[in-house]
């Protein structure tokens, strides 16, 4: 399952472990309840905890913040996060603050600045 550029399921716990989800890039809203190094327990607003893998070790927890997830929905009804070490910040930076906030393409990103 994939996802149109831009736009991606809102899940809760439950809606997640179904495993209908697979490799699909997923949204989940809750607060973080614990992390081991690697990987974050997270509870969403349905009050079902999740993991969230692929976490690096210098995250920086605050138990009970409140947080938005985006990431690859596992079969297991875990969620992965990952950017690679070759993640271009600065391609990046350009698309937000060239193209996104650029008012010809806000029927793509739905606003400008």
């Amino acid at each position: 399952m994939s996802a149109v550029d831009g736009g991606y399921p809102r899940l809760n716990a439950s809606m997640l472990q179904t495993g209908q989800w697979g490799d699909a890039i997923i949204s989940v809203v809750g607060k973080t309840v614990g992390f081991d190094g690697s990987s974050v327990s997270f509870e969403c607003a349905d009050g079902g905890k999740i993991q969230v893998g692929n976490i690096p070790p210098e995250f920086e927890f605050t138990p009970g913040k409140a947080v938005e997830i985006v990431g690859a929905a596992q079969a297991d009804g875990t969620v992965q996060r990952e950017l690679t070490e070759g993640f271009d910040f600065d391609n990046y930076n350009q698309l937000i603050s060239k193209v996104m906030n650029q008012p010809k393409y806000q029927d793509l990103f739905g606003y400008t600045a």
